[in-house]
């Protein structure tokens, strides 16, 4: 099977695959703090982003 073929159309990005609301963003952004992927800085600036859209 052909790597490239069962990639086809899937969004590998940073940002939130599209379909997802709002509140699920939020929720994968308190994940990621909670977890201690980003601090508080990078947290409220997304956060911030967020509630922007």
């Amino acid at each position: 099977m052909n790597l490239n073929s069962r990639n086809k159309g899937h969004n590998h990005s940073s940002k939130a695959p599209v379909g997802h609301s709002k509140d699920s963003s939020l929720d994968l952004l308190r994940e990621r703090y909670s977890r201690g992927e980003i601090d508080s800085e990078e947290y409220n600036r997304r956060k911030h982003d967020l509630s922007a859209e």
